[in-house]
Formats: C-alpha cells, structure tokens, sequence
C-alpha cells in the first residue's frame, strides 16, 4: 500500500535550527556542571566518606560519557533533518518551475491571436501604469482579467486611465495627478468592470493641487477622473466606480488671487441590463487662499455628478458629490490706523492667580492681535515646546495646560493669535531637523502639529542668530513651510506665514535676506516680513529715524524680490518690530506690551499708512523677577495701551505727524 510524506521545507529548516539550539544549551550546561560533580570531595577523611565521594564521583562521570554521546547523535540528527529540508526544497524548486513556464507557455499559445489581433489578451490581468508618467493601465483579457491601475501624473500632467476589465473582472483605477508647476493635472478615469461580473468600476484619479503662486496667481486644481462604468449585465451589487476628487486651488502670491479648484469627476454610470448603481461623484477641492495685500480666494470646485442609471430594468444613480470651499481672501492693510501686535512669553511663571497672562485685560485696552512666543525644540527629545521646555512640550508635557488655558483666554477674549517659532534664544526646530538628518516632511509635520493642537494657522519664523548662516535649516524650514501651506490649503485651513528678521538702516541685512531668499526658492507664500527695528548701538543715532529708513530700504528690497508687486503691496507687506535691543538688555522692568517709541510709530504711518508695528521686549528668562513684578500690577500695561490708542487717534492728523520727523514726503503720495 502506498504511502505519502507532504513536508514544508520552511518548517523543517525552523525545526532544525530549534533543535541545535536547544543541544547547544544542552552541552553548554553539561561542561558547567562536569568539574563539579566528577570530582566530588569527601566530607571527612573517614573511609565512609571517601567511598561516597567517590560513587557520586563515578556516576557523573558515566553521565558525562552517555551525555557525549548523545549530543553527538543529535548533532547527527539535526544534520539528517537540514539535509533533508534542503532536498526537499530543491525537489520542490525544480518540479514547480516547469509548471510555471508550462503555465506561462499555454497562456501565450492562448493569448497570441488574440493579443495580435486587438492588442490586449484573452486571459489575464492588465500591466499598471508606470508611476510619474500618466501611462494608461493596461486592459484585462476579454474572457477574465481585471485591469491594470493607471500611473501617476508627472508634474503638471494627468493620471493614467484605468484598463477596462473583460467579460469578468474589475476596472483599474485611474492614475493621480500630482501638484504642478502651475495648474494641476486630471485624474484619469477608472475602467470598467466586467459585463457578467468581478467588481466595480475602477474609481476616478484625484487631481493635482495647484502650485503656490509665488508672485503670482495661484495654480488651478486639476479635475477628479470619471469613475469606471458597470458594465455588468445582471448586476446584484455591482456599482460604478467613485469620481476622483477634485485638486485643491495653489494659493495666491502677494496680492494675487488664489488657484480656482478643480471639479470632482462623475461617478461611473451605471450600464448595467439589470439592477446596479451608478458611481458617487468625486468631491470638489478647496480653492487657493488669495495672497496678503487683498488676494482674492480661489473658488471652491464642484462637487461630481453621481453616476447616471442606464440600467433597462431597476438600477439606481448615484450621489453627487459634495461642492469644495472657497479659498479666503487675503489679508488687506488697515490704513491710517495701523495694527498694534506685541509678542507675548506665554511661558511666564508664576502669575498672580496662576493663570497666565491677562488677555482679557489687553483686549479691553485695544488689543485685536499678538504674536505668541517662542516654539522651539526640546533639546532631549526634538519635540516642538514652547520655550524649548520638556515640561511645555506641545504634545505630552507635564505643564502643557498652563499653556493651553492661555490661549484658551485668548481666543474667549476675541484676540487673534500668531504662532512664532524660532526667537533669539534656544534650537530652532529646522535647526534640530538639519542636524539630525530629519526631511522637510518629518519638519512639516511638527509644524502641522502644533498648528492642529491649537486651531492657530498663522504662523511667524522669527530667524535670529546661528540659523541665519545655516543654509541646510533655512532651506529645510522653508520646504518644510511650503508642504505645511498646500497641507493648509488641501484641509481648508490655509496657513499664513510671517518671518522676523534682522534689519539695518540699509535694510534687510545679507543674514535677513537668507530666510527670504529660501522661502521664494521653495515656493513659500509669504504674507509679511517683520523687520527687526533695534538699537544700532550709535548714540547719536536717531534710533526712530533709522527704523523708518530701515522700512524705506526694505520696502525696495522686497518690490525687487517680489517684480509683481505695487508699491501699496510692498508696503502692506512690510511690518517693523519697534523693540529696542538695548532696553531688552539693560531695562528688562519695561512691560513686554511697553509703547513703542512715538516718533517711529508716527513717522512710519506718516510714510506709509499701512506700515504695522509690532512692539515688544520679548524678556529674558534670566530677568523675569522683575518682569512679573510689573505685570502683578496691571496699571502699567492698561496705561501703556492707552497711550496707543492716544497715538492712534493723533496719527490721522498728517501735520501733527509731520511735526516729529525731520521731513515730510509730498502731500499727494503720504
């Protein structure tokens, strides 16, 4: 009578690599214990003893010898049992590959005529698109075959369509279009399933995003592909292939309007003879935010059409898809009257009632905006934390509420935040990244996260010291910010980014150009740059006079880096940090939210109506003693916002301006 082994050469290779083991440790214990108890010592020098040392002494030694022997037939063993599983893994090799080639050479001899005569096989399923080339997926055989999916766009270009399937078999998926140059490409269409079964239409491709606009407007977002018709002639549950999702708009360049997004693609029909769904339509993507200086939001796409019924007998359509969200419009400048947003150290401690700083009091004093600082990393650990503290790390750290009911009170007060990250002080998180070989995306995310924790999407990159000759993390960060602003604008949260720099009567400094030249490499939509109006450590200098030239020379600068831009844009660009480093050092009793030197704050909406003025002594840690004796009291900084407000009102006066500067441009261009 026959019999049969079946044997998994797999599992016979794990078995005897188990077993050497367990002889090794074996073995092992064995030699330990041998010195031990082959040579036992007697108890006493009595005969009795010595007989009984010697009988225990002789037994291990017997054990040692039958314990030699059989490692050695379990090494044997093991041997038989690997030599065994590599025949039978060779027996198996060699019986399975002329099976396959059989396999291959019969469908060739079936596939020939057919391939031939219509270019696509009778039997089998469709080649996928190459990624990065639109290439079209393949068809699937006539009788049975899904069919291929098709590849990616290349940049600016659209997604592949997807193979049709056969009689049996479902369509492929149309290639995604990827974000482009300009306007983003068309997804490709998903194709058909099988006319008598094997799935669903193949689902549309989504289309590209829009690229940022620079100077300029935003790109367009390409449309989601058609889903995939069902083609099933009796369809129980067959359904048309879903739209593709339409691309989201780029956001705009300063002053420029952001991408329109694209349309969701139309579900696949329903072509069934008998019952069947038509496929639901692609969702319209989000239109580009409009860039700073009153760019208008692209608009939102519209949602596809849900797959029409052509089904003879029962059958239904499909559901539209949904309309995209407008892009918002950008930011405009406020005329005569200026903005007033001081930074504020939220990582103060400890305040009076243990609450943080009083935004309530700052928004009964005038205040509408302040810049939250600073964000970056966590030396121990590279995490984004407010001040670089462990004990302030955005996700997780011990203290992190203080910081959250901070700006919880911010937001009941009615006040806008900004997010910086950077500051004088501390690692900046692209500076982290740059030296422990992190990419702009791991970066992004960290940006993303804490944009997210917060619900806060403007954001500031106050690039200070070491990182300003460190081109690997400058250019890092802006890449970093350029993902982060198309994640903003893809989720309907469009992020708006600022950077500080430093600054000289000449205006931007070559350290304060480096950020800005990075962030236009990397496509960043920059809404404002905020330059740093310090003491120039001269003086004789008139310190509010060399701030406005310092605006005057920047605001060329920035219509040279930016051609596009008018005048009144460059202007509406362009805000000066009136902090005066001196005080910083030296006065550290000023109230952050102190007034910024008047002759500079008028002299600077007398040449520009919309130059904005960030005013603040952003404190050293070192000196917060007498810091929070100031704010213990509150007087101080209502005072302070009073006499702004006071300015404010003067400012509409161009003579009373004109009276604190040494001249006046002409009438008809203040």
């Amino acid at each position: 009578m026959p019999s049969y082994v079946f044997a998994t050469p797999e599992a016979l290779t794990t078995v005897s690599s188990d077993l050497a083991g367990i002889g090794i440790a074996i073995r092992s214990a064995n030699l330990t214990a041998a010195p031990s108890t082959t040579q036992v010592l007697a108890a006493a020098q009595d005969e009795v003893s010595a007989a009984i040392a010697g009988f225990f002494s002789g037994h291990a030694q017997q054990f040692q010898t039958l314990s030699a022997q059989a490692s050695a037939f379990h090494d044997q063993f093991v041997e038989t049992l690997s030599g065994a599983s590599g025949a039978y893994a060779a027996a198996e090799a060699a019986s399975t590959s002329p099976l396959q080639n059989l396999e291959q050479s019969l469908l060739a001899v079936i596939n020939a005529p057919s391939q031939a005569l219509t270019g696509r096989p009778l039997i089998g399923d469709g080649a996928n698109g190459s990624p990065g080339t639109g290439q079209n997926g393949g068809d699937g055989g006539w009788l049975w075959g899904n069919g291929g999916n098709g590849g990616s766009g290349a940049p600016g270009g659209a997604g592949g369509a997807g193979g049709s399937a056969g009689l049996w078999g479902r369509g492929g998926d149309g290639g995604d279009a990827t974000i482009a140059g300009g306007p983003g490409g068309n997804g490709g269409a998903g194709g058909a399933n099988g006319l008598i079964g094997g799935g669903n239409g193949g689902a549309g491709g989504a289309g590209g995003a829009g690229a940022p606009g620079g100077d300029i407007a935003g790109g367009t977002g390409g449309a989601g592909g058609i889903g995939g018709a069902n083609r099933q002639l009796l369809s129980l549950d067959g359904t048309g292939g879903a739209g593709g999702t339409g691309g989201s708009g780029g956001f705009g360049g300063i002053g420029a309007a952001g991408g329109d997004a694209g349309a969701g693609g139309a579900g696949g029909a329903n072509q069934a003879l008998l019952g069947g769904t038509g496929g639901t339509g692609g969702n319209g993507g989000n239109g580009g935010a409009g860039g700073a200086g009153g760019g208008l939001g692209g608009q939102g796409g519209v949602g596809g059409t849900g797959g029409v019924n052509h089904a003879l007998l029962g059958g239904t359509g499909g559901h539209n898809g949904l309309n995209g969200s407008n892009g918002s419009d950008g930011i405009t400048g406020t005329g005569s009257t200026g903005v007033y947003k001081p930074y504020v150290d939220i990582t103060l401690w400890p305040y009076p009632d243990g609450s943080g700083y009083n935004f309530s009091d700052a928004a009964n004093a005038g205040i509408t905006d302040v810049t939250l600082a600073f964000i970056t990393a966590d030396t121990t650990n590279g995490q984004a934390a407010w001040g670089g503290y462990t004990a302030y790390d955005v996700t997780g750290g011990s203290q992190i509420s203080y910081i959250e009911n901070q700006i919880t009170n911010m937001t009941n007060a009615g006040i806008n935040g900004t997010i910086s990250f950077g500051g004088q002080a501390g690692t900046p998180l692209a500076v982290y990244a740059a030296n422990n070989s992190l990419t702009a995306t791991q970066l992004a995310a960290q940006y993303q996260e804490v944009m997210s924790t917060y619900g806060i999407y403007n954001i500031d990159f106050d690039d200070e010291g070491a990182i300003l000759t460190n081109s690997s993390a400058l250019t890092l960060q802006a890449q970093a910010i350029a993902l982060s602003q198309a994640w903003g604008t893809a989720n309907g949260t469009p992020v708006t980014v600022s950077y500080t720099v430093p600054a000289a009567p000449s205006g931007l400094t070559a350290e304060g150009m480096a950020p800005i030249n990075a962030a236009i490499s990397s496509g960043v939509n920059v809404s404002t740059v905020n330059i740093m109006a310090m003491d120039y450590y001269d003086g004789t200098t008139q310190m509010g006079t060399a701030a406005i030239d310092a605006a005057t020379a920047t605001h060329g600068q920035l219509m040279t880096l930016y051609p596009s831009l008018s005048s009144d844009q460059a202007w509406a660009m362009l805000v000066v940090d009136a902090h005066d480093r001196r005080q910083r050092r030296h006065q550290r009793n000023l109230h952050p939210h102190r007034r910024p030197n008047v002759d500079l704050v008028r002299a600077g909406q007398q040449h520009r109506p919309t130059v904005d003025v960030a005013a603040s002594s952003r404190p050293d840690r070192r000196y917060r003693g007498i810091e929070q004796q100031r704010q213990r009291s509150g007087t101080d900084a209502l005072r302070v916002l009073r006499d702004l407000r006071a300015v404010r009102q003067q400012l509409l006066s161009p003579t009373a301006a004109c009276q604190h500067i040494s001249a006046c441009p002409p009438a008809a261009s203040a």
